[in-house]
């Protein structure tokens, strides 16, 4: 049965792309997914930070109004890590707030373009591991789960 609602992480190269590459078939789609009734983003402060330092890093120009806007109507989370669940495949080892993200929101998905993320595909305990063309491709199956699913309940 499909959830009421998609719960979903993006990585910080997903938010990069989004604010360098300024792609607007990824703007418009990523602005279906944020206003979607049926979708939870979930980031969390780590995340965030980490795009303004690589924003900065790379002499990128950025407003942090546009970093505001970004994340506005967001679900933001704080974890703590545990290093002890911490996948021991995981080159860099910054990767594992995601995976600590992903467990503390019950995500369905971890949406990432990170090869070091990736590697751990389909799953991470409960978690879909996808790449933003991935998801992209599923989303509207998923949404249509869900009004199906909600039809169903409701008739």
């Amino acid at each position: 049965m499909a959830p009421s609602t998609i719960r979903v992480i993006f990585d910080t190269n997903i938010y990069f792309a989004l604010v360098v590459f300024k792609n607007p078939a990824l703007k418009e789609f990523f602005t279906q997914i944020k206003t979607s009734k049926r979708v939870q983003i979930i980031y969390s402060g780590h995340i965030r930070q980490e795009l303004i330092r690589n924003l900065e890093e790379k002499q990128y120009k950025f407003s942090p109004q546009a970093i505001d806007n970004l994340f506005k109507g967001m679900e933001e989370i704080t974890v703590t890590l545990d290093k002890r669940r911490q996948p021991q495949t995981l080159r860099d080892h910054d990767d594992w707030h995601l995976f600590a993200l992903a467990h503390f929101s019950e995500a369905h998905y971890l949406v990432s373009g990170d090869g070091d993320i990736l590697a751990l595909k389909p799953k991470w305990g409960k978690t879909n591991i996808l790449t933003l063309r991935e998801f992209s491709n599923k989303f509207q199956q998923l949404i249509t789960a869900i009004d199906t699913n909600t039809k169903a309940k409701n008739p």
